[in-house]
Parts: structure tokens; sequence; C-alpha cells
């Protein structure tokens, strides 16, 4: 057999969400696994990628041909598979043009709420493409719970497949006590303890509710300890508001979105997740990854990753009160609970074991539709 040609459609790559950067670390390792890959997406990435090609998509039709071109010269020469990241307008053409030209085709469902929007839509543009989502192959579903509500709208329920996200345990590894102090020092980070919050800041991430659960467990704490947020968004001008009028701004920090997050991940002692909803939350990964005791709201695909053996870590979502009791008891877990952790995404969750089942998804659709 001819090898796969593997087509990764990723839009709106060069932001910096959980979908993208799961993309492009899921296509780095497939490719070292040697698989034939290509990346098509509709603006420039703000990083190098290899065989990445942005195509037109100021038209339909000019992305329909362009995704034409790239699928038809690919089929000539052997087998493909077009695996979609997300959907937007851009990506569901090409979505479209592949189920035309009759490709096995996977597209990624990042959480509960692409359901619901792809499925339970009443607008016209949604309605008109549902039928042809029933022509894609395989949903791939990075949490049981998302798995569990698109099984009802799909006629072939078993296309709904759960895929966890992956994450890097080389990159996001353990720092030594002497490389938690250097990148403290580096990235100007004052405190002695650090509690670390790392994702977009949005309402449903629960920024609120972190720190309103910081301030009631400061007494529970070491004196220096101090919150750190990374990241960037609409919520970030109205938390630090909250962190003023809570009176705890001189022990919380905000820092942008940064291309290293494994510096920030390496400088903390624990981690918080305080999310209202969640699919699958990479930045839950890496902290496990990088050895950190961690502490997450017990939705979504989180539920999927400590509920089996972490679920003393699991808070109800929105409680400050469980919150507050939860983050003393994260600084005396310290290193003992973040390498059990750790030691369980390696097993369960690395980059390498989720690549390895996606070859598997890869393999079979190609020989029962290839």
């Amino acid at each position: 057999m001819n090898p796969i040609t593997v087509y990764f459609v990723i839009p709106r790559i060069h932001r910096t969400g959980g979908y993208e950067r799961q993309a492009i670390t899921l296509a780095q390792t497939l490719r070292h696994r040697g698989v034939t890959l290509h990346i098509l997406t509709d603006c420039q990435p703000t990083e190098p990628l290899e065989d990445c090609r942005v195509l037109p998509a100021q038209s339909t039709l000019g992305a329909h041909l362009a995704f034409r071109r790239e699928f038809a010269a690919a089929r000539a020469k052997g087998p493909a598979i077009v695996h979609i990241h997300g959907l937007y307008r851009f990506s569901a053409v090409g979505l479209w043009t592949a189920t035309r030209l009759r490709l096995p085709t996977l597209l990624k469902l990042p959480s509960s709420t692409d359901v619901q929007i792809l499925f339970q839509s009443r607008r016209l543009a949604v309605r008109v493409f549902q039928p042809m989502l029933q022509r894609v192959d395989r949903f791939l579903c990075p949490s049981q719970d998302v798995a569990r509500q698109l099984e009802p709208h799909l006629r072939r329920p078993e296309a709904a497949t759960y895929l966890p996200n992956g994450v890097d345990t080389q990159r996001f590894s353990p720092a030594t006590a002497e490389q938690r102090r250097h990148q403290r020092d580096t990235l100007k980070i004052p405190f002695g303890h650090v509690m670390l919050n790392v994702g977009r800041h949005v309402a449903l991430k629960g920024g609120d509710v972190l720190l309103r659960a910081f301030a009631r467990s400061r007494r529970s704490l070491p004196a220096d300890t101090g919150l750190v947020f990374l990241g960037d968004g609409e919520e970030t001008a109205t938390w630090k508001r909250l962190a003023t009028d809570l009176g705890i701004a001189t022990a919380v920090m905000f820092a942008p979105t940064h291309t290293e997050p494994e510096r920030y991940f390496q400088a903390a002692d624990a981690f918080v997740l305080p999310s209202l909803r969640e699919g699958l939350p990479n930045a839950l990964l890496e902290a496990m990854a990088c050895g950190l005791p961690c502490a997450a709201s017990d939705t979504g695909g989180i539920r999927d990753v400590l509920a089996g053996k972490f679920p003393g870590q699991l808070v109800p979502p929105g409680d400050v009160d469980a919150l507050a009791a939860a983050l003393p008891n994260l600084l005396e877990a310290g290193l003992a609970l973040g390498t059990r952790m750790r030691e369980d995404v390696q097993t369960h969750f690395s980059i390498d074991t989720i690549s390895q089942q996606l070859i598997g998804i890869y393999d079979e659709l190609i020989r029962t539709k290839g």
C-alpha cells in the first residue's frame, strides 16, 4: 500500500488557543513517526511550520477550488485523509470538499459547545450544513462528555470517538529547585510560593472564582504565596479590578500569553484550573507533565483526567468555598502528588501515546474506506 497522506486543516492558526496548539504539536509528532502530513490554513502562522500552506479564504468558491486541487493531487498518489481541527467557515469548506471527493474525514469537536452549535443551532447556514456532517467518518472527542452529547445527533453513533488531547512530556517536564528559582528570577515572579493558572481570560475560565477562593484561603497559606495568571482576554481588566477590591492585588501577578508556557509551569509550586466548563484543557495536562500538584473543576474532560486516580483534586465548578479549602492542600501535597500526576500523564496522555492511537484510526479508515 502507498503511504497515507494526511491533511490537517487548521483554521485561525495564528491564535494561541487550545485546539491550535494541540494540532501543531500533534502534527510535529506524527511527522516524527513518518506520516506524510500537510497543514492547510487560512492565515499566516505566528511561527514557521513545516509544509504549511495558506489557502485563499476570501470567498467560499476560491477556498473550495484550492482545497479540491490539494486533495485531488494527493489522492492521485495514494490514500489520503482529511483531518479538520475546529469548524469555522474556512474549515467547513474543506470538510465539504473532502466529503464530496469521498475522502476519509475526521472532525475534532473541542467541547460540548461545538456539539450544541453544530447540531442544535437554528441558524439557516448551520441547518443547511448538518446533513453533510452525517457523512463525516470520525468525530474526535477530547472528553467522554463530548462523545456522549454527540452520539444522539448521529445516524452512526459509533462515529463519535473518544481521543483525549496529548502533551509533549519532554517539553513539559519537572524543574529542579535551582531551575525553579532561575525561572522565577528571569520571569520576575516575586513570590516565595507560586500558584499558577493558565488559559484565556474569559468568564468560563472562572478567574473570578479563583481570586475569591485565593483571598479566602490566604490565612491558611504561607505568607509569601502568590497567584500568577498566565494569559490574555476580555476579562483581564475585570479580574485585576477584583484583585484590588479583594485586597490581594500585591499577591496576584498577571502575565501575558507566552510562547514558552513551560517556563511558568516550571516556576510554579501548584496549578489551579477553576473553569466553569471545559473540553479537555491542554494546560491541565501540561501542569501535570511538569509535576505540579493540581486542583481543577469537576467538569468535562477534566473529570476524565482526574476522577480515576485523583478524585480529591476535583472541586465543584463555581464553588468558592470548596476551592478555597483545596488551595492549602495543594502546597502541602507538593512533590509527592505532582510526581504521581506526571506518571499518570506519561502513561495515558503523552503526545506519543495519543498520536499512536490516531494513527490506528487513520489505518482503520483507509482499510474500510480508502
